[in-house]
């Protein structure tokens, strides 16, 4: 009898650790799936989201790491391990998996920290400055050069493509906040135009320097996947179209221009 209850308490026991079990495998499947659903998913964001999502994302994945070396998790894996758990093996590989994306995490952060500076300065550049402009888009793109380069884990064509798009976005809203469209549509052009042009030459100036940098890799670089052969259009496109819509405004403030000359000379006659 005395055995039979010694058996019965030891199945109690292994059950209860398995709830446990399973209930940390559900919290951390929860928390990563978190994770790779939130990754500057926004095909608008910048490159400072970018930044914000894998310093999150160490945070999240150093804490798990760090909660999964505690002493009570190693003894409930130790007691399971003997009872020849079948809860353990997707543990087991959970736990690893974490690790792995806890280095990947903080390396991928480490090298996008070398962007926030820049990043910060181009959020709020003006368009007009073209000279400020363009130095820093030619930083930024040494500093990608550099995580291209050197970086474990963002050193593939997708995420290189997805960065130099965050750009492309940042420079977008800094040219947004720059353009007074109350005022074009109440009549003052004369500043606006200014600026609509001043936009139309940094997105002009910012593929130049693309095309220029991707010349000098080409020629500098001798191995071939080591080239900056990324999709053009991914990068681009939005900000071909940001350029459009500041031609279409242009427009519209020559419009109003010709229209006010017409009125004036109407009220002279």
């Amino acid at each position: 009898i005395g055995d039979l209850a010694a058996a019965s308490q030891e199945k109690d026991l292994v059950q209860r650790l398995e709830t446990t079990l399973i209930h940390w495998t559900r919290q951390i499947k929860e928390v990563v799936n978190n994770q790779d659903n939130g990754g500057a998913t926004d095909k608008s964001a910048g490159p400072l989201s970018e930044i914000r999502f894998w310093r999150e994302r160490t945070l999240d994945l150093n804490g798990i790491s760090e909660q999964l070396q505690q002493p009570g998790v190693a003894m409930v894996v130790a007691v399971l391990e003997l009872s020849k758990s079948s809860y353990l093996p997707p543990f087991h590989t959970l736990a690893a998996s974490i690790a792995r994306g806890s280095v990947e995490a903080n390396d991928n952060l480490s090298f996008l920290g070398v962007l926030q500076g820049p990043c910060e300065a181009l959020a709020i550049a003006d368009p007009k400055e073209d000279a400020a402009v363009e130095g820093l888009l030619r930083d930024l793109l040494c500093r990608i050069r550099f995580i291209w380069t050197n970086s474990s884990f963002y050193n593939t064509s997708e995420r290189v493509t997805g960065l130099l798009r965050k750009i492309s976005n940042e420079l977008i809203a800094a040219m947004r906040r720059r353009i007074d469209l109350p005022a074009i549509f109440a009549h003052s052009v004369a500043e606006p135009m200014e600026v609509l042009r001043a936009c139309i030459g940094s997105i002009e100036m910012w593929r130049t320097i693309y095309t220029e940098t991707v010349t000098t890799i080409a020629t500098s670089e001798p191995h071939a996947d080591r080239h900056w052969a990324f999709d053009i259009s991914a990068i681009f496109a939005q900000i071909d179209a940001f350029k459009q819509r500041c031609r279409d405004l242009q427009e519209v403030c020559e419009g109003q221009t010709q229209f006010a000359r017409r009125a004036d000379r109407k009220s002279v006659v």
